[in-house]
């Protein structure tokens, strides 16, 4: 997202052109910040070199002029369906860290131990504790990330890049 501007001021798709009067398309496009909106270059001076380093640079899409209306439009509805759900990504992944501040050490790593699918007696025997003491703070991790199951758990864990233990690090440990 461009600094400065709010979630709600930041633009949902880029229109650029390659040549424009002060910074080319190109220009600008590396200047914006790796999170930023799709953008979509429309250009009657392209070259194939300039559209692939265009492509390369993350453009969703590189349109010659002239450009049809149906197949700009086209273009930009997939570019804004794509920018939505990078937008509720994004959301949701800010959500899974600040639930995640939440747990507890003993917790958090109980978490982690709970995501590769093992069952409360392996974690206990893993982590040195009871299987009553895994079963209280599993449920509690449930409670914190606001997940009705470990299934949905996973899949939060997974999208916030959050790593399951690995069992033989931990068992070591």
């Amino acid at each position: 997202m461009h600094e400065g501007l709010s979630e709600d001021e930041q633009p949902d798709c880029i229109l650029l052109d390659l040549k424009m009067s002060d910074l080319s398309g190109l220009q600008i496009q590396q200047l914006l910040c790796e999170e930023h909106a799709p953008i979509v270059f429309v250009s009657g001076v392209g070259t194939i070199s300039k559209s692939v380093n265009a492509m390369k640079s993350g453009a969703f899409d590189f349109l010659e002029k002239p450009v049809d209306a149906d197949e700009l439009l086209r273009v930009v509805q997939k570019a804004l369906e794509l920018n939505t759900a990078q937008r509720q990504r994004q959301k949701t992944v800010r959500s899974v860290g600040r639930n995640r501040a939440c747990l507890t050490p003993r917790e958090d790593q109980v978490m982690r131990h709970v995501i590769t699918g093992r069952l409360n007696k392996n974690i206990a025997d893993s982590l040195g504790i009871t299987e009553k003491t895994v079963k209280v703070h599993r449920a509690r991790v449930l409670k914190k990330m606001t997940v009705r199951s470990v299934a949905e758990l996973s899949r939060l864990c997974e999208l916030a890049g959050i790593k399951p233990a690995d069992s033989a690090v931990e068992d070591a440990a």
